[in-house]
């Protein structure tokens, strides 16, 4: 690419994603009003949710939280404003996406991973959200970019950090350090970086032992995954998870490809198939870089095997290897078109239109789709909460935290597992609960199995055959506020 045409393009490529992080507020996904409300009470000295259980908080983990205790006393509470982490995370995984290309492919091809890093549906769907996913991503480039330079113990320093504030953000940070402490290991003459970057293990080991100490156990992780693996122990059902987890990383999240489903999966092995080629091909015809291969290659092995025994088949879990897996197709498409074949070269330019194209087609339609929300999640729902609920009041809603950052009452999720509305609703009572905030339609994650009914349509039906009518309903917004009265109260009418 012309070097006067790589600031249009870039500057193209940040209003793509400041378009799409329009329609992605906090609260939107639940897990971002979880951090807001851990670095909120790291300011204070903590590190706890403000909810009425009270339990030791042992899952997410801290380094995201950590990373956001400036943002959050800036921003409270105009949070839109924390929109500006993620996306300057991913110029920041932008920009060191170029560099592992730059020490690894010929020109024009680390641009190019650059290019379609950016362009990747995962990161446009996901652009704006307080997520820890892009952050965390930008801390792995770094760390591996850093931490597989020679010569300078300056920069395996910073490598370490990184990598040790990567393991506080994301389980996966573990595998970071191991693959990156790999790297240096089964390089001559590297043995004490490996050692030494190996030792960015310890902080998470201590804060996974507080947990134990704290919470009586490591991390919720953990129990999720020993939860969700037993799933998958047939088989043919770890058979038909592993083609879901190819289609939804590489051919939804990466390539861009829509329904059908066969062209989805078909996508997805043929985008998954290049990248394996292109990194055999980089750890024999890049000797020199060998720490680097060898550490990129292990990490994305084994994010990908973690991924294949744990049920969850969202496309967003693709965010951490996302540029590795361009950055190794990339060298595969470019060895088929060398630039001194000219007749061979249009293959490569052939390539990459085709992925373009087909990422942008679907980033238009999540543009499209992200400019037709709202920007505030709920506004009218949680003010009207803020303004006629005492302060002590209880809040039970499926989206428990976000209720609880964005209307400052203390919140709980609902009791699931009761038999019938009836027995709902005691048990409610029983735990302090004066109001139910419902959304009319809450559809489950990828911790739930596909088919599962709809769980917001479910506790409003159940809330209006024993409650009555709502005490504030917002068909736009789909929210409705149900009180619970005392004991031997009449229910509303």
């Amino acid at each position: 690419m012309r070097t006067r045409l790589i600031l249009p393009a870039a500057a193209a490529l940040l209003c793509l994603h400041l378009a799409a992080s329009k329609g992605n507020p906090v609260g939107l996904i639940e897990d971002d009003s979880v951090q807001v409300l851990l670095a909120r009470s790291l300011r204070h000295g903590g590190f706890a949710l403000p909810d009425a259980q009270g339990v030791p908080v042992s899952d997410p983990l801290p380094g995201y939280a950590a990373l956001l205790l400036g943002p959050v006393w800036l921003a409270e509470p105009r949070w839109g404003l924390l929109r500006g982490v993620p996306l300057a995370a991913m110029v920041l995984a932008v920009f060191f996406t170029w560099r592992l290309g730059w020490r690894l492919l010929p020109a024009p091809w680390p641009l190019a991973a650059a290019g379609l890093t950016a362009l990747s549906p995962v990161f446009v769907r996901h652009s704006g959200l307080v997520l820890p996913d892009i952050p965390y991503l930008a801390l792995t480039l770094m760390a591996l970019d850093l931490g597989t330079r020679s010569g300078s113990w300056a920069l395996t320093g910073c490598a370490w950090a990184a990598a040790a504030w990567a393991g506080l953000i994301r389980p996966h940070g573990g595998l970071l350090c191991l693959a990156l402490a790999a790297g240096a290991l089964a390089t001559p003459g590297r043995r004490r970086q490996g050692a030494f970057l190996l030792s960015s293990l310890a902080p998470l080991g201590l804060w996974l032992l507080r947990n134990k100490l704290a919470a009586g156990v490591s991390t919720g992780y953990a129990v999720n995954w020993r939860s969700q693996v037993a799933l998958l122990g047939e088989p043919g059902a770890q058979g038909s998870h592993a083609l879901a987890v190819i289609a939804s990383f590489f051919g939804d999240g990466l390539a861009g490809a829509q329904a059908p489903g066969w062209l989805v999966l078909a996508a997805g092995l043929a985008l998954a198939s290049c990248a394996a080629w292109g990194a055999g091909r980089l750890m024999t015809s890049s000797r020199e870089e060998t720490p680097l291969v060898f550490a990129m290659a292990a990490y994305t092995v084994l994010v990908l095997v973690l991924h294949l025994t744990w049920s969850p088949e969202d496309s967003r879990y693709v965010i951490p290897l996302a540029p590795l897996v361009w950055l190794f197709a990339a060298s595969a498409i470019g060895s088929l078109s060398p630039s001194d074949r000219p007749a061979q070269a249009w293959l490569g330019r052939a390539a990459l239109a085709l992925l373009a194209l087909a990422a942008l087609r679907q980033d238009a339609r999540l543009v499209s789709a992200s400019l037709t929300r709202p920007a505030s999640y709920q506004a009218r729902t949680m003010e009207w909460v803020r303004l006629n609920s005492p302060p002590d009041a209880v809040v039970e809603s499926l989206k428990f935290n976000t209720v609880m950052l964005l209307t400052g009452r203390q919140c709980l999720p609902p009791p699931l597992g009761s038999s019938g509305p009836r027995e709902w609703v005691e048990t409610s009572r029983q735990a302090g609960v004066t109001h139910i905030h419902v959304e009319h339609s809450f559809l489950p994650g990828g911790f739930v199995p596909a088919g599962a009914r709809d769980m917001g349509a479910l506790i409003g039906a159940w809330a209006e055959s024993s409650l009555g009518a709502p005490v504030f309903r917002d068909d736009a917004e789909g929210a409705s506020v149900f009180a619970i009265p005392s004991a031997g109260a009449p229910r509303t009418r």
